[in-house]
């Protein structure tokens, strides 16, 4: 969902423009996007092991240490989205969407500590729906 975000992000600038600033400018939301898009994407990929070379690259890349650095981007590129909406709209606009998300995020970390991968998978699915319809929503409000 993050990568379609991006792109409309970026069809919206070319329709409509930018006014003057960050938060006035739909590029500054598209490359904040495509950084959490790029690594939420590497994270995932890394997690199904869904790239095959050498014996050598595929063990550093899929090696517990590479998955955790993996995870920090992600997580801090996330934040960075919810600093950037906090600066550019207000907490007051970012806190209720964010509470409405946040759930989803928190149980399935819990559904993955736990080990329940199922219902873990459907819920940060669903959590990856939410969180990019909300940024989204965010921009065009």
């Amino acid at each position: 969902p993050y990568w379609i975000c991006f792109y409309q992000s970026l069809d919206l600038e070319r329709k409509i423009g930018s006014e003057s600033g960050v938060c006035g400018n739909y590029l500054a939301f598209s490359l904040s996007m495509l950084s959490v898009a790029f690594a939420s994407t590497l994270m995932h990929s890394a997690q199904l092991r869904l790239f095959s070379c050498n014996d050598s690259v595929e063990h550093k890349f899929y090696s517990q240490s590479t998955q955790r650095q993996l995870k920090r981007l992600d997580i801090g590129c996330a934040l960075w989205m919810i600093v950037f909406f906090s600066i550019c709209k207000g907490l007051e606009q970012v806190l209720p969407i964010a509470l409405l998300v946040l759930p989803f995020f928190i149980t399935g970390a819990i559904l993955k500590r736990t080990e329940r991968y199922h219902l873990y998978t459907v819920v940060h699915g669903l959590w990856h729906i939410f969180s990019a319809f909300s940024g989204w929503y965010l921009l065009t409000v």
